[in-house]
């Protein structure tokens, strides 16, 4: 399959490390996700990719809360992995602009 029509999943993880004075970023895990298109595979994936393979447990992370944009397979995966969802602000501001404009 063509990488241009290829689609992929990144998890991004958001954390302050102990004794640390500013937040630090780092992309967990890159998903190709041509076979997973409903909430159950995303999350199987992501407890598979991420949560299980980083030992989050093992090492005491916990995850705080999932931010996506509105679809709602992204919802519905933080509801599977029993995470609370914030939506994008950025996105759900792009949406509501294209309203106004009367775009799609």
């Amino acid at each position: 399959m063509s990488s241009a029509i290829r689609s992929y999943l990144a998890v991004t993880g958001h954390f302050l490390p102990s004794n640390a004075v500013k937040i630090e970023s780092t992309v967990l895990c890159l998903i190709d996700s041509n076979d997973a298109h409903s909430a159950k595979e995303y999350a199987s994936k992501i407890k598979t990719e991420v949560i299980q393979k980083l030992k989050f447990k093992e090492n005491g992370v916990t995850i705080a809360c999932s931010t996506t944009d509105n679809a709602t397979t992204m919802i519905a995966v933080a509801k599977e992995l029993n995470i609370k969802h914030i939506p994008c602000y950025a996105h759900t501001l792009q949406l509501a602009i294209s309203d106004i404009q009367g775009g799609a």
